[in-house]
């Protein structure tokens, strides 16, 4: 079985926005504290048990990621219209 060796994503430029690098950078701190949170809550990083399926738990993970990577996305936006 090949492993996959690479990933392509395509994620939109986001409209109606007038993001500025530091309020993007700042955007992608937040996002990130929200995938960390999201890892932590399920290894139970913060002393609750787990409540909810490893399938579930992956699916908010999954969800947070895309957010910091849409987050970047955007931060590259900003670069190429604003540098």
């Amino acid at each position: 079985m090949e492993k996959n060796i690479s990933k392509t994503i395509t994620l939109p430029r986001l409209n109606k926005l007038n993001p500025s690098l530091e309020s993007t950078a700042l955007k992608i701190m937040e996002e990130s504290g929200e995938l960390a949170q999201a890892i932590g809550k399920f290894r139970g990083l913060n002393g609750e048990q787990h409540k909810i399926k490893e399938s579930e738990a992956m699916q908010m993970v999954a969800r947070e990621l895309i957010d910091v990577a849409q987050t970047a996305v955007t931060m590259m936006f900003v670069l190429e219209e604003q540098y």
